[in-house]
């Protein structure tokens, strides 16, 4: 497997380096590059990013959208993959815990696994529940 790096990207984490894209009935290693942030609306971490460019991954979306499991060496998360630019590299987004580490907001300069934060919670205002 080449090597990866967890990035700080300004304030928020990224990840840029080689991930394992899982479907139902396919699987392939490719090259990603992802970024995310927390919605300031709702709070959920929502992350995206692009796959390299890659034959197998091409022939088997044939440019449609599908869900996914992104594998890291540092975590796992549901994805989904699609909409390829002009250089046929697929979109890649997902919500809540993204499959790398992020930078730890209670702990400036550390780093926290994604299972640590911004899992999926429910927020109660009132009579009214937020997912």
């Amino acid at each position: 497997m080449s090597t990866h790096e967890e990035t700080p990207d300004h304030h928020e984490g990224g990840y840029k380096g080689t991930a394992t894209i899982e479907f139902d009935c396919f699987t392939t290693e490719v090259e990603i590059v992802l970024h995310g942030h927390p919605e300031p609306i709702d709070g959920v971490y929502r992350w995206y990013g692009r796959a390299a460019k890659s034959a197998r991954l091409s022939e088997h979306l044939k440019g449609a959208k599908a869900a996914a499991k992104i594998h890291t060496p540092s975590g796992s998360a549901p994805a989904t993959v699609g909409d390829p630019d002009v250089w046929d590299r697929y979109r890649i987004f997902g919500r809540s815990r993204p499959p790398y580490r992020l930078p730890d907001p209670n702990s400036p300069g550390e780093w926290s696994a994604p299972a640590d934060l911004y899992s999926d919670t429910t927020i109660e205002f009132g009579d009214n529940t937020l997912p």
